[in-house]
């Protein structure tokens, strides 16, 4: 054999090394804790190097299996971000190998080399379909699979600097199998040696850029999407314009536990101090509570009376934290498992440490009230507000009325006089929000009615603070349970009347009406999906979080009997030259006349002889990348794809194309004799 310069004009496609993928899926599973399955997938995967035969998988069967992938992949996204939000995106990042070994599985057993993008991306799919695209390529895909594997690594919790050693192992690994010959190894070895000395610099310079960016990131969706969930401070939408988008999304579950019913109202955050447009606790901090000896429950105030109601709530946590909501009147919380729980003096419980969802039981009395005494706080009216809550307080009478007349006038005022909407006018230029709402537009949402008692008492001399929650009024049949939406989210005043706080909500009933006709055509199915989900959370969350996800892995063992059970049924092809083992299908022609063995004769005659069991594409690939002959580049881009066609496609080639299959050979044998 003579040496030679390669020839080919095209750069060479990157080759997958000898485990390559084994390495980058065992980092991927010491990096996430999921080491045991890990081993198991490399070894499956890399184990085709040794398997003697190979699955016929036809064009529909990898549209199947990208299909099946797509499915898995949007499964988990919507789980993740339902009980993680925003931090999901790491999560997802973790599950992707698993997601996608399918496919990277089918390529490997099967009698081809390479994806058609048609089965990965259903545009091509489409175009190809209609006749705009006539080939729209293929892929190998170990490359990207590698490739997801040691991006899924660094969502995991191992130690950066470890991680690094790793990445940068696998990752020299496959570069120095794929270097250029012509380069030298001291130069390739200086060279590689400064790009990781450049990146090592470059991680550490993003580690602190995201110490810095991603807390801000977190904390201006919270402040701008999910501020309900802030027990500090409650941004309203007072003083906006157009629709306020309502969500149908199921974000509790409520169940009567005696059959005595359930409140109409449930109480997440208590709020005193009002100041452009947004509510706030005040400065005072959370105090922890103590548990009884299982950890489970948790007891706010001694009650020692019977007469007391017991309720059922389950909703998920976002990042193991969040708050409870609860019946007024609740004095204890029971089959509530985390790990601390902190009491707000204005009411507001908060959870840390805990499982993705919680089903807890409140325990409250509804004649009782456990709130904060009031205090001169509760009375004050801000400056830009006062004049207007005076005229409001003569115009209902309202400066020499009881306490109870005070709540009927202005509850009658509201009523007859206003009307809910969630689509806002501009009310024109007013002082106020609250000046357009109740001088001008007379319309508004709950926001507004609430806001507008609470000064309204106030200026007539009866303490009232500002509540945040939700409404319960739907009941679901299928979840035998009350669903709450989070359109459901509601506010309302809490009035000091005769030594008690009182819910006092002047919001016009018929915004349960409006809301609900406002829903989406689609709710019913979403409900559905919603209820299955719940289930499978609720299964998922009885054990701690670790044993839960091992379980929850284990679900991948049907799924895994069925695609073994489907390829049993699939034709299986020999990799040996010249042999073919049929299990189901016959076939017309087998391809043994095909005239690439002329090819493969001569090699083998000069020495050159494939190892049992090595794919034609990867053994020509690697002869070609150590320059043993010439011609490499030609047989694999133009005979090679003719010759598995006719050998391994099910259709064959039509007669043109057996012609030059036969032409190629020739002129192939003709030009290389040696």
């Amino acid at each position: 054999m003579n040496a030679r310069v390669p020839a080919m004009t095209e750069a060479r496609p990157v080759q997958m090394p000898p485990l390559g993928l084994a390495a980058a899926l065992l980092l991927w599973g010491m990096a996430n804790q999921v080491w045991p399955y890990a081993l198991v997938m490399a070894l499956v995967l890399e184990g085709a190097r040794w398997v003697p035969w190979r699955w016929h998988l036809s064009d529909r069967d990898f549209n199947r299996l990208a299909d099946a992938s797509g499915l898995g992949l949007l499964i988990v996204v919507l789980y993740v971000f339902d009980a993680h939000s925003f931090q999901g995106v790491y999560v997802i990042l973790q599950w992707l190998p698993f997601v996608l070994f399918l496919l990277a599985l089918g390529q490997r057993y099967s009698t081809r080399t390479s994806i058609r993008y048609a089965a990965l991306f259903l545009s091509v799919r489409r175009a190809e379909r209609k006749g705009t695209v006539s080939d729209g390529g293929e892929i190998n895909f170990d490359l990207p699979y590698f490739v997801v594997c040691l991006a899924s690594a660094t969502g995991g919790d191992i130690e950066r600097r470890w991680l690094f050693a790793g990445l940068a192992a696998v990752v020299i690994y496959l570069l120095w199998y794929n270097r250029p010959r012509r380069v030298g190894t001291g130069t390739w070895l200086s060279v590689a040696g400064l790009v990781l000395l450049l990146a090592y610099l470059n991680q550490i310079g993003m580690f602190a850029a995201r110490r810095v960016i991603e807390p801000a990131v977190m904390d201006f969706f919270r402040e701008r999407i999910m501020h309900y969930r802030d027990p500090f401070s409650a941004h309203t939408a007072m003083g906006h314009i157009g629709r306020l988008k309502q969500s149908d999304r199921i974000v509790l579950r409520v169940t009567d536990v005696d059959g005595e019913g359930v409140p109409v109202l449930l109480r997440e955050a208590t709020y005193r101090d009002f100041s452009k447009n947004i509510w706030m606790a005040g400065k005072t901090a959370f105090q922890e509570q103590i548990p009884d000896f299982e950890g489970t429950t948790w007891a706010l105030e001694s009650y020692p009376g019977e007469n007391s109601r017991r309720v059922r709530v389950a909703r998920s946590l976002i990042r193991d934290k969040g708050l409870l909501v609860v019946p007024p009147g609740t004095f204890q919380i029971e089959q509530l498992p985390v790990e601390q729980l902190e009491r707000h003096p204005l009411g507001a419980l908060k959870v840390n440490r805990g499982p993705g969802l919680i089903n807890y039981v409140a325990r409250y009395a509804p004649d009782q009230d456990f709130d904060l005494p009031p205090s001169p706080e509760d009375l004050v009216v801000p400056r830009d507000l006062g004049t207007l809550m005076n005229s409001m307080v003569e115009e209902l009478g309202l400066q020499d009325a009881a306490p109870h007349q005070a709540l009927r006038k202005i509850h009658e005022f509201f009523l007859t006089g206003f009307t809910y909407a969630v689509t806002l006018k501009r009310p024109g230029l007013v002082a106020t929000p609250l000046h357009g709402f109740l001088l001008t537009t007379r319309t508004g949402h709950c926001e507004f009615f609430a806001s507008a008692t609470v000064m309204m008492l106030r200026a007539a001399g009866i303490p009232a603070r500002y509540a945040t929650g939700y409404a319960v009024h739907e009941y679901s049949p299928l979840e035998k349970s009350f669903v709450v939406r989070r359109r459901h989210a509601h506010s309302w005043a809490l009035a000091y009347v005769n030594g008690r706080w009182i819910d006092f909500d002047t919001t016009p009933p018929q915004w349960r009406r409006l809301e609900a006709e406002a829903a989406a055509w689609w709710e019913d199915i979403y409900d559905v999906g919603a209820w299955l989900l719940f289930r499978f959370s609720r299964w998922r969350w009885r054990a701690d979080e670790e044993e839960a996800s091992e379980n929850f892995l284990w679900l991948v063992i049907p799924l895994f009997v069925i695609l073994v059970w489907r390829l049993s049924r699939t034709e299986r092809v020999s990799r040996r030259r010249g042999s073919v083992r049929d299990t189901r299908l016959t076939r017309e022609k087998s391809g043994d006349d095909s005239d690439f063995y002329a090819v493969l004769r001569v090699l083998e005659g000069q020495g050159l002889k494939r190892p049992a069991g090595e794919p034609v594409f990867h053994w020509l690939s690697e002869l070609d990348r150590r320059d043993r002959f010439a011609g490499v580049d030609e047989l694999v881009r133009d005979i090679l794809p003719l010759h598995y066609r006719y050998r391994f496609d099910p259709r064959g080639i039509d007669p043109g194309e057996r012609r030059a299959l036969r032409e190629r050979v020739r002129n192939w044998l003709a030009r290389h004799p040696d």
